[in-house]
């Protein structure tokens, strides 16, 4: 997995592990935040850098940058992940092309890299 900025930066690499070597992209989406979500809350993290932030981590106390560790719900990142998909705020860049839909299959070998833009709105645009 490689999340990308729209500069063509590379903002974080992780790998992920998969029972099956076939999928649809929303499973795929789904098992990413699953396993960034499982991470998180086992380690017990003060910041958790995921494809998408939850709403309470996002913020700061007093304009400081130090969080303190609250546990995440996977079902609602992977929902938020799922609408974000939809929404067009981020696109997935599959081996053989950019994934189009949710249900596009996937089909992934060993060393293939995904790669995650996630797409900022334009202001006043």
């Amino acid at each position: 997995m490689i999340d990308e900025s729209t500069s063509g930066g590379v903002l974080n690499t992780s790998t992920l592990e998969t029972e099956t070597r076939e999928l649809t992209v929303g499973e795929l989406i789904a098992l990413r935040v699953r396993t960034e979500v499982r991470r998180y809350n086992n380690e017990k993290s003060d910041r958790y850098f995921g494809l998408v932030q939850p709403s309470e981590i996002e913020r700061t106390i007093n304009g400081s940058a130090l969080r303190k560790f609250k546990p995440i719900d996977a079902d609602t990142q992977v929902e938020a992940a799922l609408s974000g998909f939809n929404a067009q705020s981020f696109v997935v860049l599959l081996p053989n092309g950019q994934a189009e839909s949710l249900t596009d299959k996937v089909s992934l070998q060993d060393n293939d890299s995904v790669s995650f833009l996630r797409l900022l709105p334009l202001v006043g645009g």
